[in-house]
This record gives structure tokens, C-alpha cells and sequence, in this order.
């Protein structure tokens, strides 16, 4: 007969761990963000749109996770009650047929009384086994195998479908324990158990111990557990597909939820002190949170607005009381320098330096009481159409004689014709000009540059140099008032004043005003005037 290994299972070995040893955290951690310099930041919409979708996937897969244990715990119970009620009715049927079998014969020959028992006993198994089969309690799907406590098999119930499954894989596949398990067995799916019946010993003998059978049962579960797997499948495909419309839904409620925000922002980043008056952020339909954000915004403008509005009224009372007083001590200083031969060297330095920066002081004053008329719409243009080139020429000349530096006038032959008034655009290129001369080195020269945008659409001025150039961050800012790019060109002199005055004068004049700048390569600013048929 074949043998099958003993069924007393052997105790697996209990897995020691070692002692827990508590993390300690790391240098950054226990540093903070200040240890590892600015924090990289993310987005608030990415990070809410990823952790929503994260949670959506988490309960969509319990959900999955739950009704895949569901399943196979209802596969495993209908099929563990039809192997139970074999389990039960075999032992009856075994005693009752063990009691009416005849004795066995010991006299016959070569047969001693245990191998007739023993034969005896296979026998009875084979004939329950066809009672069972013959009561439908096992189908065509179930295998049943019986052994005994030696480890060999007496009798199974269809041997033509035991070749896949060896007797020795019978007791690894139950575990050695009576509880019913699905166990996958190459590309077949078994839900396989094992009882033990207890029988009197079949010697008779008083003295004898009890008899150990032990019925293997299994049933061919493939066909319910693929169509299991399959239906797993396809919610697991209905939960990605769910997953992407409540992330795509929960993205777009959150872009909504964010737009103003990113208004906001916006408005922040365009708004520069003469828009404070006028800017404002209407959100009637953001939440209520947002709106919060939005009313304090607004009420920070407004403030913003009035702070700005004192200190363009107390530059203008100041301008118009320091300018009196400041022409007086001009006056002053020039009649001493009429008068330098009888100074000394000394006090003839220090007269002229102070007349410097006394005229340096008005001009700065009068550059801030245009722009002041200019903001309260005081200031009235003389525009006029007119060529450009003889201005320009006159510019490039007296610049040429006064700074000693060579300065290129580039304009075509034909008159470019534009609208303009004359004093402001040469109060405006002035500043421009002397920019380029203050940041750029001697030999270099300075190229005045006028292009005809358009038939009678008026022209563009650059003024070009070669200097130290503008940083591409800084140059958004550079016409803003008092504003310097950096401190290189702090100690060039200067008021701060000229290109927000220069800005102020173009766009007075319907015309706009641009720069393009690398560090080291040098700037070029850029005027556009109109003419009366500029669109």
C-alpha cells in the first residue's frame, strides 16, 4: 500500500524578534526647516487633489478588500458544509458496516488475524465509499482519501484522479489540523480537510488501543475561484475608473475653490502705487472662507491707498516748501563762485560741491512735482506731430560735447513723423541718455537708435549701451519710484527719480516705454511714440 506521513503535524518554530530598539531622530529633523534652509514649497491644490485621491483609493480598495474575503468566505462555506456532512456520515456508515461484516477467517493460510483485519477494513472503507458516492453526498468534483495512524493509505475514492496529486501532498496541503482551507495546488484550486474517526481495535483483543482512521476530503473549487478572480477584476477596474472621476471631480471643485487666489497673486504681483486706488478684488461667488481672504485683501488695498495718497501729498507740501528756500542757497553759492579768486582752494571745493548737490536737491524736487501734477492730471502735453530725427540729432550732439563720449545717432533718412511734446520727450530721452553714459564705461559709445514702426504709425527710440547691465529679476521694477537695481548702481549718483519720471512723461504722451537688459551686455530701452493714425 502507499504510504502516507504521519499526521501529527509538526509545531512550527516561534520566530524570535529582537528587542525593539527605538529610532532616534535624525540631525535635520531634530534641527527643524531652519537646519535644512527654505522648505520646498507644494502646491495646495496638487496636495489636496493627491491626498483626496489617495483616501479614494484607500476606501474603494477596503471596499474591495471586503468583498473579495466575502466571496471566498461564502465559497468556503457552501462547499465546507457539503465536506462536513461526508465527514459525519462516514464514521456511522463505517461502524455499522464494520458490525454486520462476517469475522475474518484466521485459519485459512498465510493470513494472520491483523492483515484480515486490515483487509477487512479497506473493504468496508471501499463499499462506505460507494454508499456515499451512490448517495450523492460526493460528486464528481470531491476526492476522498482514507489512511490510518501507521501513515497508509486504505482506500480512495477515485484513484484514476489521484495522478496529479501524490498521497504525500494530501497531509501538506490539510496541515495536519481538521479545519477546512483553500489551498492552490499548480493551476487547480482545492478546498481541502481532514477528520479523524476513532474505531474499536478489529482484533478484538480487550487489552488492544483504538483504531485511528483519518478521512482526507477534497473538492475541485477552480471553476468558482476564477470566476471569483474575474469579478475582482473587474471591480478593481470599476474602482480605478471611480477613483479618476472623484479626483478629476475633486480637482476641478478645488481650481474653483482656488481661483481667487490665484487672483489674488496676480493682482499682487501687477499692482504697482498708482493702481492702489483703483484696484480692488470682487468675489461674490467664492466660499466663504476665500471671501474672508478677499474682504481682507480689499480693506488692505484701501489702506495701502491712503497711506500712499499721504505720502504723495506730503512729498508735494515738501517739494513746494524746500524748493524756495533751496533756490535761495543756490543763488548764494553761485554768486561765491563768481567770485573764486578771492577763495581758497579749500572753500572753493567745498562751495562748488555744495552748489552740486543743491542743484542735484532741485532737480530732484522739480522731478517730483511733475510726476505730482502728472498723477493729479495737472500736467498738459503740447503734442504735436513732428520728425523726430532733428530732436534726436540735438540730443546725440550735447550730450557728445558735455560728457566727451562718442554717441551714435542711427535714424533713416526719411523723417519718421510722431506726436509728442517736445520738452518732456527731451526731459525724458535726457534721462535716458544720461543713464547710459553713468553706467557704461568711457570708451564705449552710446547708440541713439530710431526705426519707423509702421507707415504713419510713429516710431520706436532705443538708447543703447554697453554697461553693467540689469539683472532680468529687477527689471519689472526699475521704473518704480526711488527704486535701484542694485548697488553697484547706488554710487553712480543719481535721485532714483529719472526712469519712474521718464515713464511718466511717455505714457503722459499716449506713448509706452520698455527695457532688455542682460548683466555685463549692456540695456536697451526702448520709447514708442503714436501718430494721429496710430490705431
Amino acid at each position: 500500500m502507499a504510504q502516507l506521513p504521519r499526521p501529527n503535524p509538526v509545531p512550527n518554530p516561534v520566530l524570535k524578534t529582537s528587542p525593539q530598539v527605538r529610532a532616534q531622530p535624525a540631525p535635520s529633523a531634530l534641527l527643524g526647516s531652519a537646519g535644512l534652509g527654505r522648505a520646498k514649497r507644494v502646491s495646495l491644490q496638487r496636495q489636496i487633489v493627491v491626498n483626496a485621491g489617495l483616501w479614494a483609493m484607500v476606501g474603494l480598495g477596503c471596499i474591495t478588500g471586503s468583498a473579495a474575503w466575502q466571496m471566498y468566505r461564502q465559497l468556503v462555506g457552501i462547499h465546507k458544509q457539503s465536506l462536513e456532512a461526508i465527514a459525519q456520515a462516514f464514521p456511522t456508515q463505517l461502524e455499522a458496516r464494520l458490525g454486520t461484516a462476517p469475522a475474518p477467517a484466521s485459519t485459512l493460510p498465510d493470513t494472520t488475524p491483523e492483515a484480515a483485519a486490515s483487509g477487512k477494513l479497506a473493504e468496508s472503507i471501499q463499499q462506505v465509499l460507494a454508499q456515499v458516492a451512490a448517495a450523492g453526498l460526493a460528486g464528481e468534483d470531491v476526492m476522498i482519501w482514507v489512511g490510518d495512524g501507521q501513515g497508509r493509505l486504505l482506500a480512495q475514492s477515485k484513484p484514476a484522479a489521484q495522478d496529479a496529486l501524490s498521497t504525500r501532498d494530501l497531509a501538506m496541503l490539510t496541515g495536519g489540523q481538521d479545519l477546512a482551507r483553500l489551498r492552490r495546488w499548480g493551476d487547480r484550486s482545492l478546498l481541502v480537510c481532514r477528520s479523524s474517526i476513532k474505531l474499536p481495535s478489529l482484533n478484538r483483543s480487550p487489552t488492544a488501543s483504538p483504531e485511528w482512521l483519518y478521512l482526507y476530503l477534497a473538492q475541485d473549487v477552480t471553476q468558482e475561484r476564477q470566476q471569483i478572480t474575474a469579478s475582482l477584476w473587474q471591480l478593481f477596474w470599476a474602482d480605478l475608473l471611480v477613483t479618476l472621476v472623484l479626483v478629476g471631480a475633486i480637482a476641478q471643485i478645488v481650481h474653483r475653490g482656488l481661483a481667487p487666489l490665484a487672483r489674488i497673486n496676480h493682482l499682487a504681483q501687477e499692482l504697482s502705487a498708482s493702481d492702489l486706488g483703483q484696484a480692488r478684488l470682487g468675489e461674490d461667488q467664492a466660499p466663504e472662507e476665500v471671501a474672508a481672504l478677499v474682504e481682507g485683501f480689499n480693506a488692505m488695498l484701501e489702506r495701502l491707498a491712503e497711506a500712499w495718497q499721504k505720502q504723495r501729498q506730503f512729498v508735494n507740501d515738501a517739494s513746494h516748501e524746500l524748493r524756495t528756500p533751496l533756490a535761495i542757497v543756490d543763488g548764494y553759492l553761485q554768486s561765491l563762485l563768481r567770485r573764486r579768486s578771492s577763495l581758497s582752494p579749500f572753500q572753493l571745493e567745498a562751495i562748488s560741491t555744495a552748489a552740486e548737490e543743491t542743484q542735484r536737491t532741485i532737480q530732484m524736487l522739480q522731478d517730483m512735482l511733475t510726476m505730482a501734477r502728472a498723477d493729479n492730471g495737472q500736467l498738459c502735453f503740447d503734442l504735436q506731430q513732428r520728425p523726430l530725427q532733428p530732436l534726436l540729432q540735438a540730443l546725440a550732439d550735447r550730450t557728445s560735447q558735455l560728457h566727451q563720449r562718442p554717441v551714435q545717432l542711427e535714424a533713416p533718412e526719411t523723417p519718421v513723423i510722431a506726436r509728442f511734446d517736445a520738452q518732456y520727450l527731451q526731459q525724458a530721452l535726457s534721462h535716458l541718455v544720461e543713464n547710459a553714459v553713468k553706467y557704461s564705461e568711457d570708451p564705449s559709445p552710446i547708440v541713439i537708435r530710431l526705426v519707423q514702426t509702421g507707415p504713419g504709425q510713429g516710431g520706436a527710440i532705443a538708447i543703447i549701451d554697453q554697461g553693467i547691465g540689469i539683472p532680468p529679476e529687477q527689471q519689472r521694477r526699475i521704473f518704480e519710484r526711488f527704486y535701484r537695481a542694485d548697488q553697484s548702481r547706488h554710487r553712480q549718483g543719481g535721485t532714483g527719480l529719472g526712469l519712474a519720471l521718464t515713464k511718466t512723461l511717455v505714457e503722459g504722451m499716449g506713448g509706452a516705454i520698455s527695457v532688455s537688459s542682460l548683466p555685463h551686455q549692456g540695456s536697451s530701452f526702448t520709447v514708442r511714440l503714436p501718430s494721429l493714425n496710430t490705431p
